[in-house]
């Protein structure tokens, strides 16, 4: 059943489908997003300085032994956030960045 929502929601068009923090939802329904409304890194320092910024906690997506998190595009400063990163001009408060760095590893070890 779970195989068959996956194809069905692949055929609608939808380039990724993802769990909610890579699990069903209450509702049994998988969580989709539409790669044009999210942004995807393998980066776990930046998805905590984005954390820590407010961008709220990603879905993650694994692939084999790979983690990919995946953050809504809702907000449009994401794009200058990324960038500073980028650019090593990202300023963050320190015990938020780092609080964030680890909850996203522990997430990442609970998984395997």
């Amino acid at each position: 059943m779970l195989l068959d929502t996956i194809k069905e929601n692949i055929g609608k068009g939808l380039d990724k489908v993802c769990y909610n923090n890579n699990r069903l939802n209450k509702d049994d329904e998988i969580m989709t997003l539409d790669i044009s409304d999210s942004f995807r890194t393998s980066d776990t320092a930046l998805a905590a300085y984005l954390i820590s910024e407010g961008y709220g906690v990603p879905d993650i997506e694994y692939n084999g032994s790979r983690a990919s998190f995946i953050f809504s595009k809702e907000n449009q400063q994401i794009e200058k956030s990324i960038g500073d990163w980028d650019t090593a001009r990202a300023e963050a408060n320190v015990v938020l960045f780092f609080n964030a760095y680890q909850n996203l590893l522990r997430r990442i070890k609970e998984r395997y």
